[in-house]
């Protein structure tokens, strides 16, 4: 549910009262390209869906216990220091829950799509040569 005309005020007057510009990275409508927002649609993108709106499932693959995740995550950008914002989509490879430390991050959702099939290769390939008699 998005924010109300008064809420949306509020959020805007708060933040103007402290000083500090503040703007956000979140996926347009497209849900594929990043696009700059203030506080409000920020706050709108993430209450849009009753799921987790601080990052976005771009693509999930399974292998055995190993889990390859590929997310776009929202990028806060503070006063014009867009280090967070440069690359807002992240793979990251899990087992059993765990992270095993292989992570990639991607400046475009076409980039991460690409990295996403290059990290499965690369466990597929990991997986492979672990196997017994190898």
């Amino acid at each position: 549910m998005p924010l109300t005309p008064d809420q949306r005020e509020a959020v805007q007057k708060a933040l103007k009262d402290t000083g500090i510009k503040v703007e956000y990275l979140i996926l347009g409508p497209d849900e594929r390209t990043p696009v700059r927002t203030d506080t409000a649609g920020y706050l709108d993108w993430c209450l849009d869906k009753s799921e987790d709106r601080v990052s976005a499932q771009i693509a999930l693959e399974e292998i055995g216990n190993v889990r390859i995740s590929t997310v776009f995550i929202a990028a806060t950008i503070i006063n014009g220091n867009e280090w967070m914002a440069k690359r807002p989509f992240e793979t990251m490879v899990f087992e059993e829950g765990r992270n095993l430390g292989m992570t990639r991050k991607y400046a475009t959702f076409e980039e991460a799509e690409v990295g996403h099939a290059e990290v499965i290769a690369e466990v597929l390939a990991l997986s492979i040569s672990k196997r017994p008699g190898r």
